[in-house]
């Protein structure tokens, strides 16, 4: 449910900056308007806190039940400002940071989904789900690398209810770091069938090849503004497709400006940025050095060699999302704290409260996940890049911790 933005515009950020100040190293919105002028783009996507002031009231009163169980947990609680909840027309609820002073900073803004309004079991959920990530401050680390860079620092720990020795899991650990320093934090936002990288070494490679192939004809000096703007694109998230008219145009110049190049335009790049190294991926060097030397087009071997890379990582993901190897991530942090808050504050029957995760599934995964539910059988657990995992292993997991925490509670 985290979602969260960086806020990278400068005009935006001249035009609001007066309004932003920091308490206790924290972004804190004043206002519900203050922060809704930097949450949404446009100001149809949310719910006026004066035309909806009893829906407001609605979700203001859950988060003034849970704030003192919340402090009970986090003993600085009051050093935290208020949440400011702002209720959007959105499916996504979330807890939201921004780059302020340097750094990324957590907020005191939280988007909750008017949706959940019908249901007040779910609303609770997600509010306390969200405060957490509040408490936590979430929005202050936002990417995968840093969740896998935190299991290589947990040689051994215990993930979730599943102790085991990570040692086991170190070579693929690192080899799957090796494959991002490749194809950067992101891969799954570049079409395969365009395969333009941005980041990572194969971002690097791209980017030297047009560098080296401008000046060779007065139509090649737009390749690199075209690529910039793919770039940024990709960059706020947004997916190239195999359609998209502005990845064609970029890709037939490239094609045709690179093959200008009298030389062998990639072995050359790698070999002056000193890229992809032999010592970081022994496995496919092989490939990727006879690959170097084929007679093809440059973005035809552009893109088989950023297609290798990614299909290591989506093995290797796929690979350490065994049971073996159950990390908590931020999600899961954010889970189970709620379970605990709620429970505190008496509402029971956690599969009830989760019940929403499943409604934008297709039938037939509702339907099984109600099967492994009823007949008490561990869902699928979701790939290790997933920071949420399966939705219905969600549920499963908050019925089991419930479970568990009753036990305890008994004993």
């Amino acid at each position: 449910m985290k979602l969260t933005f960086l806020i990278g515009i400068q005009f935006l950020l001249l035009g609001h900056c007066f309004g932003q100040k920091l308490t206790n190293e924290m972004i804190e919105f004043d206002s519900k308007a203050q922060a809704v002028n930097y949450v949404f783009n446009d100001w149809w996507n949310f719910l006026d806190p004066m035309v909806h002031s009893k829906n407001y009231e609605k979700v203001d009163a859950v988060v003034e039940e849970l704030w003192p169980l919340f402090c009970e947990r986090y003993k600085n609680c009051a050093d935290y400002p208020k949440p400011e909840i702002i209720l959007t027309y959105g499916a996504t609820s979330g807890s939201f940071g921004m780059h302020f002073q340097g750094k990324q900073r957590q907020s005191n803004g939280l988007i909750i989904s008017h949706e959940l309004l019908q249901t007040p079991e779910d609303l609770a959920f997600v509010l306390a789900h969200e405060m957490t990530h509040y408490f936590e401050k979430h929005a202050e680390s936002v990417n995968l690398v840093d969740e896998i860079k935190g299991i290589k620092r947990k040689i051994y720990g215990t993930c979730l209810d599943y102790p085991f020795p990570l040692e086991e899991l170190k070579g693929d650990l690192i080899e799957l770091m090796k494959t991002i320093d490749h194809i950067g934090e992101s891969p799954q936002l570049i079409s395969s069938q365009h395969g333009i990288p941005v980041e990572g070494e194969l971002g690097r490679l791209l980017k030297g090849m047009i560098e080296r192939t401008r000046g060779l004809d007065p139509s090649c000096f737009p390749l690199r503004s075209k690529y910039q703007t793919l770039k940024e694109r990709i960059e706020k998230g947004n997916f190239i497709s195999s359609s998209d008219q502005e990845a064609k145009d970029f890709n037939d110049l490239a094609e045709k400006c690179f093959e200008l190049y009298p030389g062998n335009l990639i072995k050359e790049v790698i070999e002056r940025e000193n890229l992809l190294a032999k010592s970081l991926d022994l496995e496919k060097w092989g490939e990727i050095e006879k690959l170097i030397q084929e007679d093809q087009p440059e973005m035809g071997r552009l893109r088989v060699m950023r297609n290798l890379r990614y299909q290591k990582y989506l093995n290797l993901s796929r690979k350490l999302s065994a049971p073996q190897l159950r990390f908590f991530t931020e999600e899961d942090t954010a889970d189970v704290v709620a379970i605990h808050i709620l429970m505190r504050a008496g509402k029971k029957n956690m599969m009830g409260h989760l019940d929403y995760l499943l409604t934008y599934l297709p039938t037939e995964k509702q339907l099984r996940c109600y099967d492994d539910l009823k007949n008490n059988r561990e869902p699928d657990y979701g790939a290790l890049n997933t920071e949420h995992h399966g939705e219905c292993w969600r549920i499963w997991r908050a019925r089991e911790l419930e479970e568990k925490i009753k036990s305890q509670s008994s004993n």
